[in-house]
């Protein structure tokens, strides 16, 4: 603080007020709300306790993933939530879980393509489920599976159709980064998907 040198910074979904630490709480204020955070030191040897405790302390281990998460270590904090879940179907937990997955199927999605199915049923808003829909197909065309890959587009087509306002939102194509309207996105992927299932060898039945 004294060198003004940043030492670690903390992605938020939203942006912080005024800060003040109260014991291991760290709370923030504007305006219109009052949050409160852990501090990260204590909530790890809080959450310790209670998983030698007990190791499936649904809360401990939702916390734990979290702060996995904070890490960077996205995959390890999955795994922990989705233990967690198993033990209580928290929606604080379930959001977190859809967080998590996009996250890594916008680093791989060719990888977390099971992930992104799993955390289907858990997205209640529907730009989570255009956006988990969208990068399923994708992973599924990285993974030289073209059927499957169009077949998900059209699971992302009915959601579009009951979510007209979504059709014409705006995202980053995933190839390019480019943004793009997400119906244009679809039909152009859509009609590549196409033309490799037409390029590909028929297999006898």
């Amino acid at each position: 603080l004294r060198t003004g040198k940043l030492v670690k910074s903390v992605a938020m979904g939203t942006p912080l007020g005024n800060l003040v630490r109260v014991r291991d709480r760290l709370i923030s204020y504007d305006g219109a709300r009052v949050r409160s955070f852990y501090v990260a030191e204590a909530l790890a040897s809080q959450v310790a306790a209670r998983l030698d405790d007990k190791p499936d302390d649904a809360w401990a281990l939702a916390r734990k993933g979290e702060l996995r998460l904070a890490e960077g270590d996205a995959e390890a904090a999955l795994v922990l939530l989705r233990r967690s879940l198993v033990q209580d179907k928290a929606d604080e937990t379930k959001r977190t879980i859809v967080d998590v997955t996009l996250q890594l199927l916008r680093s791989d999605a060719n990888s977390y393509v099971e992930a992104g199915e799993s955390a289907l049923p858990l997205a209640e808003r529907p730009a989570e489920r255009v956006e988990l829909l969208r990068r399923i197909a994708v992973g599924y065309a990285d993974g030289d599976q073209p059927r499957q890959a169009y077949a998900n587009c059209l699971r992302l087509v009915d959601e579009l159709g009951q979510q007209p306002r979504l059709a014409q939102s705006v995202v980053s194509e995933p190839q390019t980064g480019y943004r793009v309207r997400i119906d244009r996105w679809l039909q152009g992927f859509m009609k590549r998907l196409q033309r490799q299932i037409a390029d590909a060898p028929q297999t006898e039945d």
